[in-house]
């Protein structure tokens, strides 16, 4: 990882905890970067961990389940955590049962 992707992902952070990023800022204080307990936060993995592309990616894909952009950034860390390259699995798979359905 390129010192350019570790400050993307700082960046995102801030922009996420500064209500930049479309989420209403009293939804964001006091939140943390990891869900306690959650595996990112056991592992001591943040967003400066992944490429800004990767996070976006997976931060849009939990947007399916909540509106909460910070609670969808938790939510990809963990994912990230355990499996560094579970988005593009999920694309991988998603592509796949779609052409099955046809």
């Amino acid at each position: 990882m390129t010192n350019v992707d570790r400050l993307l992902g700082a960046l995102v952070l801030l922009f996420v905890g500064w209500g930049l990023w479309g989420a209403r800022r009293s939804s964001l204080s006091g939140l943390p970067e990891t869900n306690p307990g959650g595996r990112a936060e056991k592992e001591g993995v943040t967003a400066a961990d992944f490429p800004w592309a990767v996070l976006n990616r997976g931060i849009r894909v939990e947007l399916e389940h909540t509106r909460d952009r910070a609670m969808a950034l938790r939510i990809v860390l963990d994912h990230l955590a355990e499996f560094p390259r579970y988005y593009e699995a999920l694309a991988k798979m998603e592509r796949k049962l779609e052409r099955e359905k046809r």
